[in-house]
This record gives C-alpha cells, structure tokens and sequence, in this order.
C-alpha cells in the first residue's frame, strides 16, 4: 500500500472515498439528476474496471459524547455532583461521591446508552484499477529499486488523473486516507465479525482493534499483521464460510451472488440496495464493473438491438403475444433508436416516439445508451455477502 494505491502482483488498484447523497428528500427530476450526473463521470472512466465497496462502522459514541461535553462547556459550566473534590467525575472510594451524579457519570452513561442500540453509518469505497503491471515491470521492480521508483511514479501520475475525474460533482470522491484504507483492508479481511474499535476505545489488540498509527507505506510483511490473525475455512458444498479470529471469535457469512434483474425503479424512495439494511443481520457489498469503450458499446447495442428486433418481428407474424421481458426493451431500443414499430399493448404503432406505458427520460441517444450499458455490466457481476 502506498498512499491511496493498493499494488499487487498483478495489478494496482485506486481507492476514493465515496461521501454519502441525500435521497429521500430529493425531488424526482433531482434524483434523475444525480443519477445521471454520476453515470456521466463512471463514463469518463471508460476502459477500466471498478470496484464499489459498501460497508458500515459503528456510530463513533466518543466523538458525540466529546462534541456535546464541548458544547455545554462553551455555553456554562455543567453542573456539579454533590463531592467538592470531585465535581465533575466521581471517584471510586471516595465517601462524598454519589456515583451517577456529576456530569461525566452521566455523560459516560449516555454514551454506553448509544452504543447499545448498535447504530451504524455507512461506508462507501470506489476503486479504480490502473494499467496492469506487465511481467517485465515486476522483474525490474524487484531487482532494481530505481525501476521500482519508476513504476511507482507512473502510477502516481495515472492516478492524479483519475482523481481529476471521480473528484468532479456527482461522485465528489477524495482519495482515501491511510487511516481510511487501513480500516477497509482490516473490514474486509474479517468479514461477519465485530467492527474494530480505537485502541484508545477498546484497548485490544490487531485487528481486534485498530492500531494507534495508520503508516501511508506498507508492504507484504506489514500486511501480514492484519491477515495472520484472521482465519477463513470452507466445508466441500458447505453453505456459509467461517471467518476465526485470532482470540476464538467466529462468524458463518454466506456469500450470494446478484443475478439478472428487471430494471429497477431508479427514483423510488427506498433503492434496492438500500433495502438490505432492514435484515437484522449485517450485509456487506463487493461490487466489480467494468465501464466499456463508447465504441465497444455502441457496436454491442447495435447487435442486441437487432436481436431484439428480429425476435420481437417473428413474435409478431406468429399472432403470439409477447412477453414482458421481451416487450420492455423492445420499447427501450425503440425510444433510442426511433425504430419504426413501437407496441405498448402489442399492437403495432407507427410513431416512433409515442410510448404512454414508459415514462421517458428527456436524453440524447447516446447518453441513453451509456446508461443502460453501465447498468447492464454491473448487475452481470454484482456480489454481495
């Protein structure tokens, strides 16, 4: 790990920090907005493949409690327990202390409180992968540290560019710090476990808990400090794998694999990936895409443009109604291509734009085509766990 970059041996990934967008209190037109807004810089990205990481971390109880103490104390002293000696904290043995009753005693008790009800925010994390590392960059790197140097300075400069694009409005995303990587490579190592806490929270030690220092360089051996002491094992046609940490604690997580879906309703108050967070258990996502080339694109969409067509034609000499899963896209590549025959109730229309039964998003053709490629390719290879 060298800053943002994870390399490996074969390939080197860039990490962002996704910040969070408001949803339910958007309008329709302005969730449209965003959503193509977002699709119209993954576009940029075209070429590479990405990663979409979706985690949680517990509400951080300590920096409210620190926040609300701060505040009161701007404002007037809080108020003080019954012992002269020990205003603001009671101490344990000492006869005019009234446990519970100066402030810090309630104040820790709150906080204890908040974090009983198990209340967690969400993390998202884009990675975008760089150019793959060739077999005689590797050999160079190792033997000659100033081709190691090279190689690293070029993926710097690779990587500024990409920033560039997924720093700009509708991803907004910043480079990950060291203390942001260290706890999704630590995240995703122990899967279905507790989520580590600060050492200065929960004095245990890695990765029960996160260490002090977060370096922004690391190589193999440091990483083994994180992944020795997690262990993952598997039973032949078992359904769940077991993730053992080093102090014995043990989780069962089930992996399942998203498959082909009908389009979802974009707009809607409760998106379909949103909904995982009613299960009373958690769920992490791992998300791989790859944004096409426009060109690739184009001449893909053009032959299951035609695919449709013909198929849609044969259903329509047979006098056989078709089905839904037909119809829907037959209606969508009418509306980005202005084909001839557009059905709403299979029955022929000559109006090419004239589609009652879709509501229709007022874009230029090629964006439409964006769009529903990008969608395409990452419900094809969506996982989560």
């Amino acid at each position: 790990m060298v800053g943002n970059l994870v390399i490996t041996e074969h390939r080197t990934t860039a990490w962002y920090h996704l910040p969070l967008q408001r949803w339910s209190f958007r309008s329709e037109a302005d969730r449209y907005a965003l959503i193509a807004t977002q699709a119209a810089r993954l576009a940029d990205l075209a070429g590479r493949r990405c990663h979409l990481r979706i985690t949680s971390r517990p509400f951080p109880t300590w920096r409210w409690a620190e926040a609300l103490d701060q505040s009161i104390r701007s404002r007037h002293q809080p108020l003080r327990g019954p012992c002269t000696a020990h205003p603001w904290r009671s101490e344990p043995g000492c006869p005019a202390c009234v446990p519970g009753h100066a402030w810090l005693d309630w104040l820790q008790a709150q906080q204890e409180r908040l974090g009983q009800w198990g209340i967690e925010e969400r993390d998202v994390y884009l990675g975008v992968e760089l150019a793959t590392r060739s077999g005689l960059a590797k050999l160079a790197g190792r033997r000659w540290q100033r081709a190691a140097d090279a190689e690293i300075t070029n993926l710097m400069s690779q990587a500024e560019q990409v920033t560039a694009t997924v720093a700009a409005a509708g991803l907004d995303a910043r480079p990950v710090t060291a203390r942001q990587l260290q706890w999704l490579f630590i995240r995703s190592c122990a899967l279905g476990l507790p989520a580590p806490l600060p050492v200065s929270v929960d004095p245990a030690p890695v990765p029960s808990a996160l260490p002090v220092a977060a370096p922004e360089v690391l190589d193999t051996e440091d990483l083994g400090v994180y992944t020795d002491h997690v262990q993952w094992a598997a039973e032949p046609f078992g359904r769940t794998v077991t993730v053992t940490r080093s102090d014995g604690l043990t989780a069962h997580v089930s992996v399942l694999t998203v498959g082909p879906m009908n389009a979802p309703d974009l707009t809607g108050d409760s998106p379909w990936i949103q909904r995982t967070d009613r299960l009373p258990f958690p769920v992490e996502w791992a998300i791989t895409f790859d944004v096409r080339d426009p060109g690739f694109t184009a001449k893909d969409m053009a032959r299951r443009v035609e695919r449709i067509r013909y198929q849609y034609a044969h259903q329509m000499e047979q006098e056989v109604l078709p089905p839904p899963a037909m119809e829907r896209p037959h209606r969508l590549t009418s509306m980005l291509y202005g084909l001839s025959t557009v059905t709403g109730t299979a029955t022929p229309r000559f109006l090419a734009y004239s589609i009652s039964s879709d509501r229709v998003i007022p874009q230029s053709s090629a964006g439409a085509i964006t769009t529903v490629a990008g969608l395409s390719a990452w419900t094809a290879t969506s996982k989560r766990t």
